[in-house]
């Protein structure tokens, strides 16, 4: 079986390992805290192209569980003028919605999902350099330890828009566009855009769990 580095267990890394492991490749996670992230983050919407794709995974359900289905969302400038709203997207096949929960329990969830399916991951593993080989890269970390693999994969979202990830797999960073969720109901907290004038939110008409 082939073998894949994946750098950073937050919430992006053990949905590339459990997608790795589905296509028949073993997959190590290396994080680079000591601990696991538990009870870390604010609050999220997972839109329905996301959960998409987890269920591909067969994984959206265990999201799902954790969050709040989000039926409609507007948009608000921060001084309260109405810019408009709209449906947060299709459903997918079995009904599920968009979902809003804690970046904490949907981080809980994923990582659970990946361990129950036989992910690895390795705490305190801070990559500090990577060599190549012929068809090997090896990934070096700080604590003088390295591991190598046939292929690799690198994880950098919005947990590690500074990390040091030069892996063959890497997306572009994000940039900001000056938009702020709020997922507390139909009014919206006015928070200020940097260097003046009225910042961007976000607001979701939230249906409450029973």
């Amino acid at each position: 079986m082939k073998k894949a580095l994946v750098i950073g267990g937050g919430v992006a890394g053990p949905v590339v390992a459990m997608a790795l492991r589905q296509v028949g490749m073993e997959a190590v996670v290396h994080e680079a805290y000591a601990v696991a992230a538990h009870g870390v983050g604010s609050g999220l919407a997972l839109s329905t192209n996301g959960l998409s794709a987890l269920q591909q995974l067969d994984a959206h359900k265990a999201v799902r569980e954790v969050g709040y289905p989000l039926d409609r969302g507007v948009m608000h400038l921060g001084d309260g003028r109405l810019l408009g709203g709209d449906a947060t997207g299709t459903p997918l096949s079995d009904g599920t919605t968009t979902v809003s929960l804690r970046r904490a329990d949907l981080y809980a969830a994923l990582t659970a999902q990946a361990l129950d399916r036989g992910v690895r991951i390795e705490y305190g593993k801070r990559l500090v350099g990577v060599s190549h080989q012929r068809d090997q890269v090896t990934a070096e970390f700080a604590d003088g330890t390295r591991a190598s693999s046939t292929r690799s994969v690198a994880r950098s979202g919005n947990d590690g828009l500074s990390s040091f990830s030069p892996l063959t797999a890497r997306p572009p960073l994000a940039r900001s566009r000056g938009l702020l969720p709020a997922t507390s109901g139909s009014r919206c907290t006015r928070w200020p855009r940097r260097g003046g004038g009225p910042a961007t939110a976000w607001c979701s008409s939230v249906t409450p769990r029973t």
